[in-house]
């Protein structure tokens, strides 16, 4: 299934039943490079996302980014989430911008990002997770 929606800067993207990434679904600012992903997501999906967003970090070396993440589905433990942390870093250990995680909000998804944060953060990542696109942006925005 597909969905076109409008990001935070009225251009169109393309969100996909699963967790694809197209170009239609990379989009820059000034600041920053995002990225949106759909469906369901477990643990091998989770990993696959930060390799895409660490090779964001590579194609974009001067831009922070923006995963958004509020149309999925996801089912991670702690464990999972330290294994997607040290495929990030492992992978990115000079990368010093800012990575903002965009949720929905709701209870659950806020308190699993918030053990993924906190892994990112132990681990020397600047990495942030937002609940509302402008307050993200604006975080991206801000010199670090």
């Amino acid at each position: 299934m597909q969905k076109t929606e409008k990001n935070g800067f009225g251009r169109e993207i393309v969100a996909f039943r699963g967790f694809m990434l197209t170009d239609k679904e990379i989009y820059t600012n000034k600041d920053f490079v995002g990225i949106t992903v759909s469906g369901e997501v477990d643990p091998s999906r989770a990993i696959t996302i930060a390799k895409r967003y660490v090779n964001l970090a590579y194609q974009y070396p001067h831009h922070n980014i923006l995963v958004d993440l509020r149309d999925i589905k996801a089912s991670i433990d702690i464990i999972s989430l330290m294994e997607v942390t040290q495929e990030a870093v492992g992978r990115f250990p000079d990368f010093r911008n800012k990575v903002a995680h965009l949720i929905y909000d709701d209870s659950e998804r806020v308190r699993i990002a918030k053990q993924l944060e906190s892994c990112m953060v132990l681990k020397g990542v600047n990495y942030k997770v937002f609940t509302d696109f402008k307050v993200a942006t604006v975080w991206l925005s801000k010199a670090s």
